[in-house]
């Protein structure tokens, strides 16, 4: 009976956070796919889900660890760092991103973490989902987004 109880309970506990649908996608800059981009994209409760791009461009979002995003518009933003950036394949954490956001809102795109010079390789107006001009609708299905920048 206790095991019963247990099974009951565990089926009934979630992590009450919001339904997240599979978002994928690529990015490309002059045409070729870019490795090691942080990409976010920012709804407008402040909800963020995050992926970082593999070799060949392409990523997958997650939200609060969790895969997928919630579904709904979002701004996107995409950065890629050199210097005092972390050039790693783990995944920054939204408070990570926040941060590297606000160091790189500067005209130049550049900002200093760990009194380190922090160069962005990509234009800087896509750092920021707030500048970028990129979007993107999450549906319950077929997240494929692609996002080719330039210039």
């Amino acid at each position: 009976m206790a095991a019963g109880a247990l099974v009951v309970l565990v089926a009934g506990c979630g992590d009450g956070g919001p339904k997240l649908a599979t978002v994928i996608g690529t990015v490309n800059y002059k045409g070729a796919p870019v490795q090691g981009a942080n990409v976010t994209f920012l709804f407008s409760d402040g909800q963020m889900a995050t992926g970082q791009t593999g070799a060949d461009g392409k990523f997958e979002l997650t939200t609060g660890g969790r895969p997928g995003a919630p579904m709904g518009q979002a701004k996107v933003g995409i950065a890629k760092s050199t210097g005092g950036a972390d050039t790693g394949t783990s995944q920054p954490k939204p408070e990570d991103m926040a941060k590297m956001f606000a160091k790189m809102a500067g005209k130049d795109g550049s900002g200093m973490k760990d009194g380190m010079k922090v160069e962005n390789e990509l234009p800087a107006k896509y750092a920021l989902p707030d500048t970028s001009g990129l979007s993107a609708d999450i549906k319950a299905s077929g997240n494929d987004f692609k996002y080719d920048l330039v210039d």
